[in-house]
Parts: structure tokens; sequence; C-alpha cells
């Protein structure tokens, strides 16, 4: 909640936000979000039926984690809670 209120402060077009998350990349997991950081979109209460692929695409265009990394990742066991 802190990032985000900072980052609304910050007010910095495309070119910079991206360049802030080449600096400091999100991991695979967080792909989602960042779509949602770095073009500032709001796809209403049913994150389900939100097209992100357009979006992923761009994103590995800019050289960031594609698709299948997210894919990866989620599916990752050290993500799973044990016990």
């Amino acid at each position: 909640m802190v990032f985000g209120e900072w980052w609304d402060q910050q007010n910095k077009p495309e070119e910079e936000r991206i360049a802030y998350f080449r600096k400091w990349p999100a991991p695979p997991r967080w792909l989602a979000w960042l779509v949602h950081v770095l073009w500032d979109l709001e796809p209403g209460e049913s994150e389900e039926a939100f097209d992100y692929q357009p979006y992923f695409t761009r994103l590995t265009e800019l050289g960031f984690a594609g698709v299948a990394d997210y894919e990866t990742d989620l599916g990752d066991e050290k993500w799973v809670r044990n016990g």
C-alpha cells in the first residue's frame, strides 16, 4: 500500500515507469500486477475476464519476463504453503 501511494505521487510518464522496473524488476509472479502499475489499468471487479495477453506481449517486447516465466513461477513449489 505504501508503494502504491508513493508510485501514484510520482506521476511518471510510461518511459520512466518502464525504466524503473528495468532497474528494479518484479518477480514473474507479479506480471499481472506489473501490467496494472505500468499502464494504470483498472480492469474492474472480475480480474479473470480481463485480457492480459496484449500487455504480456508488450512486456515481453520490452524485455520483461514473459508469460511462460509467469506461468512457471505460479506453479513453483516455493510458493506453496506447507502445513
